[in-house]
């Protein structure tokens, strides 16, 4: 029996053979055509990631293909999103255009006579829920030391977990997230660990509290005074599986490389806002990018002026006088990220 991707291939050839005419050659282009099609200036495909999923539709777990076509103008920027194919869901639909508008940008066309001239691009995004969390250390909001509680050093985070896997949770093909309580010392060492909620596996449960007792760097707790002492707090553990082929030597055989400390790419933030003289909120504007305008962080961002209309009215701002007036409030924050040309990198 023919294999089937043998067959079509075949049924594809035999219709090539039948249709032998050559296709007629397309008219020749007239020599003071200076015509060219536009095309993306950046990458599609980081108009749109995972992170920055729609928070209802990742905890209802929808997942979607929204077929978009934007139109954009003689300067290359966005005008207009159309959705040409639904995802089924309004939301991620919603989001689609909203991200490609802020993101996108274009080399514009050229017409015959060499003018820059708008056009569309069409595409899909394909909205899928993002894997699950890394092996790691992970905190809770809640903490039972202040005014400053413990704090991870970044050498516990960046635990190489691959060769600490417990072997019978490796061989039982065991996940799971493992809550803990630590009690830390002045000095900001580990004195005691207790599991508060359990991966369902034992020895991924005993394997976390002997990673933090023998791996465990802390930033002690403060008091109000600023001193150090001892402290409390309550965090996790991810346990995930190694992808196969992981090498599984001893974590202490391996350097523990440590991440940059900031951002690894640009982005910025905007927040501003006017609080006329009866103390309304009458302009807000909210605006971020790059990796600010990423994952939940950038949700929240995005609707920065939400919290500030809820809290409204406020005590109207005062002039020299003590008399009311309407007062304009700008926040801001960049960060940008550039590569250093080689011969400024010292040697």
């Amino acid at each position: 029996m023919m294999p089937g991707g043998a067959m079509m291939w075949m049924v594809a050839a035999m219709a090539m053979q039948a249709d032998s005419a050559a296709p007629p050659l397309p008219p020749a282009r007239a020599e003071d055509d200076r015509s060219e099609p536009g095309s993306p200036t950046t990458n599609p495909g980081t108009w749109v990631t995972n992170s920055d999923y729609p928070a209802r539709a990742m905890r209802e777990e929808r997942e979607g293909t929204t077929g978009f076509r934007l139109s954009y103008d003689a300067s290359g920027l966005p005008q207009k999103c159309d959705i040409v194919s639904s995802s089924g869901h309004a939301d991620l639909d919603a989001a689609t255009c909203e991200l490609t508008m802020s993101r996108a940008r274009f080399q514009p066309g050229k017409d015959r006579a060499g003018n820059p001239v708008g056009g569309t691009y069409t595409n899909r995004i394909r909205w899928g829920i993002p894997a699950g969390p890394p092996t790691g250390y992970g905190k809770y909001g809640d903490i039972e030391s202040f005014p400053r509680a413990p704090a991870p050093r970044m050498a516990l985070r960046n635990i190489d977990m691959a060769g600490r896997y417990p072997k019978a949770a490796l061989d039982a093909g065991a996940e799971g997230d493992v809550g803990f309580r630590l009690d830390i010392d002045a000095a900001g060492a580990v004195q005691a660990c207790t599991v508060t909620q359990g991966s369902g596996n034992a020895a991924l449960d005993a394997a976390t509290c002997a990673v933090l007792k023998e791996k465990g760097q802390f930033d002690p707790a403060l008091d109000i005074d600023g001193k150090p002492v001892a402290g409390r707090v309550n965090h996790y553990f991810v346990w995930r599986l190694p992808p196969a082929g992981a090498d599984a030597a001893p974590a202490a055989s391996r350097p523990e490389l440590r991440p940059a400390p900031f951002p690894a790419e640009s982005g910025s933030m905007l927040l501003e806002y006017v609080i006329d003289a009866t103390g309304a909120v009458t302009d807000c504007t909210a605006r971020v990018d790059g990796f600010m305008a990423k994952g939940m962080r950038g949700v929240e961002m995005r609707d920065g002026c939400g919290p500030i209309r809820q809290m409204a009215p406020f005590l109207p701002p005062l002039d020299a006088a003590q008399k009311p007036v309407s007062r304009r409030y700008r926040m801001s924050m960049e960060t940008k990220v550039e590569d250093v040309p080689s011969a400024d990198v010292p040697k």
